[in-house]
């Protein structure tokens, strides 16, 4: 790994700060430094910047929250670079390297002791009037949300091409893996393993006892349909991963399934995911 990519969240002060030092640690290993255009800026040295480093870097390293580490993801997946995380965000599900730790662990990790875990995505694409209107990545969830007054959408859901339910509820969120600890877990999912792959769909507040958050192999096609109903018809907007968001019209139609590529995320150990569970969750703490 001779050319490492920085890539930090400029919003966060000791982000940026890290980032300073970090590139010169790097530099002082004798890596060739490429950084992400506004990062760049934001430290003052635009003669770094590069348009494409999601696909020139060996390995990127973001400094930032599991935010940044998720848009990254999105952003090397399609050209298999690998993305490690250190943690400068609340939680921390995916950036395992603490600040305090950064150069400690980034030496192993360019020695190559690090390991890689590939992580699914998931593609989406939005239909309307039986045209293409856009297609999306997810490492996280693909969420259709109420936009606007507090009325129920209606979500009619395919799997497989075979009728699943019509959902009346706020929206329902399809997740990966990942993002089984986001936002799908603030709504009531479960907490699935990074290696056990699957596509969750979690209804996000559903107006019947009966609902549950499903989990469906990574192999089904979903297709869901915004449903036409009340004078005027409520509201609804996509949002992917929290970062990227349009507006819905009545039928409109989504589908979304595992996506060709993956996130390459470096890990230190099987173990990695288990020990943020109990210690973000505080499981077992007496």
């Amino acid at each position: 790994m001779q050319t490492i990519g920085v890539m930090a969240a400029t919003h966060r002060v000791p982000a940026l700060e890290a980032a300073r030092r970090l590139v010169q640690w790097l530099q002082s290993q004798r890596r060739q430094v490429l950084l992400e255009a506004e990062t760049a800026e934001a430290l003052g040295v635009p003669e770094l910047a590069v348009a494409e480093v999601y696909a020139q870097a060996d390995l990127l390293i973001v400094l930032g929250g599991d935010g940044s580490l998720v848009a990254a993801a999105r952003a090397t997946a399609p050209f298999g670079t690998p993305v490690v995380g250190v943690n400068f965000g609340r939680v921390g599900f995916l950036s395992q390297i603490s600040a305090e730790e950064m150069e400690v662990h980034l030496a192993a990790v360019l020695e190559g002791k690090g390991q890689i875990e590939e992580r699914m995505l998931l593609q989406a694409e939005l239909r309307r009037g039986g045209e293409s209107r856009g297609e999306f990545l997810a490492a996280n969830d693909v969420v259709i949300g109420r936009d606007g007054f507090s009325r129920l959408l209606r979500l009619t859901v395919w799997a497989g091409g075979a009728f699943l339910a019509t959902y009346s509820a706020d929206g329902l969120i399809i997740a990966t893996p990942t993002g089984s600890t986001a936002y799908s877990l603030s709504a009531g999912g479960p907490i699935v393993a990074p290696a056990v792959e699957s596509i969750l769909l979690t209804p996000i507040c559903p107006h019947t006892l009966s609902t549950r958050p499903l989990v469906l192999s990574p192999r089904e096609v979903l297709r869901i349909r915004v449903e036409p109903h009340g004078k005027p018809p409520p509201g609804a907007r996509l949002t992917v991963d929290g970062q990227v968001e349009c507006d819905l019209q009545p039928e409109d139609e989504l589908s979304v399934r595992r996506a060709e590529c993956r996130a390459r995320l470096v890990t230190f150990g099987g173990e990695a995911f288990y020990k943020s569970l109990r210690r973000k969750l505080k499981w077992g703490a007496d």
